[in-house]
């Protein structure tokens, strides 16, 4: 999203201001007022917090130092109503110490008195005076009532529940906390967008603006990250997204998530899609980068390195299809190894689809020319009905055909070398190639090759058997396991062919 030279600039300004907030933040933990006032003078900034989010204010308050309090409340930037990440402002903790100067100092410089249960705090602690201080500023005596507050998601429940419980000053109707414990990733914060459970990316606003507008493209797309609503205050812009649960690298490597590849493909092939469908490339397709709802939805984001697509830069489309190709090798291997090192050495060559993902793998790889839309319906998208449905589909379609262009389809299937499955018959088991073979009495042939391997299949499923299905069980997973080449190889062959293509055109029964 931003440029990365501007997020390490930010991150090195960001750790800057850490610095000077601790500096600041030990100063009055100790108790060094003349540090203090020594850093004030040089412009330090008063609302930098300390590790527990806890400001130079509600520290100086937490110490009774009336001086300090006086010194900060002098300040014009000062930002009286920030909260520590136990909820608590600098007059919630006046209250609770019962300090009634420093309320009173508080209260007159126009701290929210709103919040929480102040009457009840200074009730408790039998402050009558403060409880009359506090009544003075319009302060509303609030029973105590139980957070009901459940959030949806189940990874950032805890947080989000310490969110919801805690009071911090709202920017419009946003809730967010920029602390260590409220963060989801690098400038990215849990929030509350009017109750919605949210991901917050803070940016300067210039950038922000920049941001939002690039977002507001990618409002009509399925699986691109989808800016939900934003807010403005001082300079920063809060663009806020549907909550995310994972990424894609902390899903496939959580052992107790259940994975299912071909369905993450698709939507990682549809989001890519759906990015040059704008005008852009990606060039940063990373595991990292695709986020998984509570649903299991994936969507893509970061989009530092998007180019725009111009006449003639293949190169750029080029490069995001070879990050697909290691994308889909990474996903099918589980994530077991970073995504520069893993290979198709790391697949497993027992899956009914192995033949499928190499040649969609090597096809990405080497830039195909058929592009990502044609590729997304590729044969390993295809269901396991589908594959079996197309190959006795190719033989009823051959079967109508003139003789002269029955053999130029025979040929077209046959070709290739080493030739595929020269011994196919043999490969049949022995019950059920008799069964197949005799036909009311009478001798059935079969020649050795594709084209009658594709009408051995396609008889076999038209005309059922008992004692065949007794053997074989599904038909479709017992073709396919044994010769899982074939629809790869039937595929390539046909499709190449402009009077055969539209032979393994289909529906796919099971979508």
């Amino acid at each position: 999203m931003e440029p990365r030279a501007h997020i390490q600039k930010e991150a090195s300004s960001m750790q800057r201001a850490e610095n000077i907030a601790s500096e600041l933040n030990d100063a009055l933990r100790y108790g060094q007022r003349e540090k203090v006032l020594e850093l004030l003078e040089r412009g330090v900034d008063v609302n930098c917090k300390d590790e527990a989010g806890k400001t130079a204010l509600i520290l100086a308050v937490q110490r009774k130092n009336t001086s300090l309090v006086e010194a900060l409340l002098d300040r014009d930037d000062i930002k009286i109503d920030e909260a520590g990440e136990d909820g608590q402002t600098a007059l919630a903790v006046a209250v609770e110490k019962n300090t009634y100067d420093m309320a009173e100092m508080l209260c007159k410089k126009g701290a929210r008195t709103d919040i929480g249960e102040l009457v009840a705090v200074a009730n408790r602690n039998r402050a009558s005076k403060m409880a009359c201080l506090l009544l003075k500023y319009n302060t509303m005596f609030v029973p105590t009532k139980p957070d009901k507050w459940e959030p949806k998601s189940k990874r950032w429940r805890h947080q989000l529940q310490s969110l919801h419980k805690m009071y911090h000053p709202m920017i419009g109707k946003l809730k967010v906390f920029q602390r260590t414990s409220q963060r989801i990733q690098d400038n990215i914060y849990l929030g509350l967008y009017d109750e919605m459970e949210v991901a917050v990316w803070i940016h300067h606003r210039a950038e922000g603006v920049k941001e939002k507008t690039f977002l507001g493209q990618c409002g009509s797309c399925e699986h691109l990250l989808k800016l939900f609503q934003s807010e403005q205050e001082k300079g920063c812009m809060y663009l806020c997204f549907p909550l995310w649960e994972k990424n894609l690298e902390e899903h496939l490597q959580d052992p107790e998530d259940q994975k299912d590849p071909k369905g993450i493909l698709k939507m990682i092939f549809q989001a890519v899609r759906e990015l040059h469908s704008l005008g852009f490339a990606h060039q940063s397709l990373h595991p990292k980068n695709f986020l998984i709802d509570l649903g299991g939805k994936i969507y893509l984001t970061d989009f530092d390195s998007t180019r725009k697509l111009t006449e003639g830069k293949t190169e750029v489309i080029n490069k995001d299809l070879e990050n697909l190709s290691k994308l889909m090798l990474y996903v099918l291997t589980g994530g077991r190894k970073p995504l520069n090192e893993v290979s198709t050495k790391d697949m497993d060559a027992g899956s009914m689809d192995y033949e499928e993902a190499l040649d969609l793998i090597d096809s990405l790889a080497s830039h195909d020319e058929r592009g990502l839309e044609d590729l997304s319906k590729h044969p390993y998208f295809w269901s396991k009905q589908k594959k079996f449905n197309v190959l006795k589909n190719i033989w009823n379609k051959i079967k109508d055909l003139t003789d002269d262009d029955k053999e130029d389809a025979f040929n077209t299937l046959n070709a290739g070398k080493p030739v595929l499955y020269p011994n196919w018959i043999k490969q049949i088991d022995r019950e059920i190639l008799r069964i197949m073979t005799t036909v009311n009495g009478k001798k059935k042939f079969y020649e050795k090759n594709i084209a009658h391997l594709l009408r051995f299949i396609r008889n076999l499923d038209e005309h059922p058997n008992k004692r065949i299905s007794e053997i074989a069980g599904d038909h479709a997973e017992y073709f396919l396991k044994l010769f899982p080449k074939l629809t790869i190889h039937a595929y390539n062959r046909l499709r190449r062919h402009p009077r055969y293509s539209h032979f393994i055109d289909i529906q796919d029964p099971s979508s």
